[in-house]
């Protein structure tokens, strides 16, 4: 067994560097490994976590696509996802299995509204890490994709070309457009939600949705948490992703990037309902971001009614930027637009 995560990782990436790539190894951060290699030295829960993961890693041989690689980077990930908490807010622990369904984490969240009076009480964290579409076999695709690619480009060379290309192309989601990719995530995400861990405890349960695979483009990320918002780069206005995630509904005209000026600003309309729309016992949802502790990002949203819960309380305290139905936040992004516009 390796000794460490970074140990079994670096083991696989050696074993493929001549002839593919393999998209789920791509997705853990070398960096982050070495860093909970460390904290499971501290760390009970990581030490788990940490050892799960290497012990799925050690099972791939080869350099064909594995599912093990799918199990041990969801152990990372938790691993990853909680320590970000930890290091963010601190009140953070793991809910031990039990022969009932549980989240994962407990949170405890201040509850009082009186100033310098404290009141804490548990909400909680269920993790969900969302990979490709279709299984494994878009792992699959991909990785035979980059063997082809690397043996045309050795092919080239042979041929004695001095400058060598090949293009590949990695569509985590499919070939599926904006809301293609909208209702395939809302999909993904209704096959992993179990309505039994949702009424754990005080039924104040938030879903955790990691989306850092899927690999989306940096926009300014707090607009994605508005309905609609204006583009002022592309000249037009779009529809917000993780907003859209949340609160959509059957039929909501969704906007999009123009291919060209002048070209429509209108996908197709939506045809699946957000994830606080779909599952009512689902108190708030985090989509979160990034594979390192440092640029790790968590998007949350809760109903307006349930705005004073213990759930969204946990929203507030651990994301970067929080919104709800009645789009109470869309006005921080406007103030930070105007501020980058006056600078």
């Amino acid at each position: 067994m390796s000794s460490t995560l970074y140990d079994a990782l670096i083991r696989i990436c050696n074993g493929m560097a001549l002839y593919t790539t393999n998209e789920t190894i791509k997705a853990f951060n070398v960096e982050t490994c070495k860093l909970l290699d460390d904290e499971s030295s501290k760390d009970s829960f990581i030490a788990n976590r940490v050892k799960k993961a290497i012990t799925e890693l050690d099972k791939v041989k080869g350099i064909d696509y594995d599912s093990h690689c799918r199990t041990a980077y969801e152990s990372y990930n938790e691993a990853l996802t909680y320590l970000a908490i930890k290091k963010k807010y601190g009140k953070i622990r793991n809910i031990p299995e039990q022969s009932s369904a549980t989240p994962d984490f407990e949170i405890m969240v201040n509850c009082s509204f009186e100033r310098g009076v404290d009141d804490m009480q548990p909400a909680y964290l269920e993790v969900k890490t969302l990979g490709f579409a279709e299984g494994n076999n878009l792992y699959k695709q991909c990785q035979q994709d980059a063997l082809d690619c690397n043996i045309e480009l050795e092919a080239q060379r042979r041929e004695g070309k001095r400058v060598c290309s090949a293009v590949r192309v990695v569509a985590p989601l499919g070939l599926v457009g904006f809301v293609g990719e909208i209702e395939e995530i809302l999909k993904k995400v209704g096959n992993n939600v179990k309505k039994e861990q949702f009424e754990y405890g005080n039924g104040e349960v938030v879903l955790y949705v990691d989306l850092n695979q899927l690999t989306f483009s940096n926009d300014i990320e707090m607009s994605c948490c508005l309905p609609v918002y204006p583009d002022l780069k592309r000249k037009c206005v779009q529809t917000g992703r993780y907003w859209t995630l949340a609160f959509g509904r059957i039929g909501d005209r969704i906007y999009t990037q123009p291919e060209f000026e002048g070209r429509r600003n209108f996908d197709k309309d939506l045809n699946a309902n957000g994830v606080l729309v779909s599952y009512p016992y689902v108190k708030g949802v985090i989509f979160g971001t990034g594979s390192k502790i440092e640029n790790k990002r968590f998007y949350g949203f809760y109903r307006a009614k349930d705005s004073e819960s213990n759930a969204a309380l946990l929203i507030e305290a651990i994301c970067d930027f929080y919104n709800d139905d009645i789009n109470s936040n869309g006005f921080m992004y406007f103030e930070e637009l105007n501020e980058t516009l006056n600078q």
